[in-house]
């Protein structure tokens, strides 16, 4: 017995399997080559990282203002890591759920040129 496909099984094996798979509205919408689409996406994402970066600043200038404890063991410069990683990735998450509406407020503001 032969264990090898044959080039016919194997054609027919990558039609199907090309013919099975259609991409989703979603998938759709990010790989559309309209370029005003291509524009109002990544406007979007620009202004929703300035919020991220705005949020971050935001938080770290108020953590700073708490005063030191030596209640956790950790060095200065290993505090001062965590802090960041924590302020950033808190920045990220407080963006997306929609943030402080700084980024709705830009998008409003900045006008695409048709």
């Amino acid at each position: 017995m032969d264990d090898s496909i044959s080039s016919a099984n194997l054609s027919f094996l990558a039609r199907g399997l090309t013919e099975s798979i259609s991409p989703s509205p979603v998938m759709q919408e990010f790989t559309s080559t309209d370029p005003a689409s291509i524009d109002d996406r990544k406007l979007k994402e620009a202004c929703s990282e300035f919020e991220s970066l705005f949020i971050y600043h935001l938080l770290k200038n108020m953590r700073d203002t708490i005063p030191k404890s030596d209640l956790f063991s950790m060095k200065k410069g290993e505090e001062d890591i965590y802090n960041s990683m924590i302020d950033r990735n808190l920045a990220g998450w407080i963006s997306s759920q929609g943030g402080v509406g700084l980024a709705a407020f830009l998008q409003r503001q900045i006008p695409l040129d048709d």
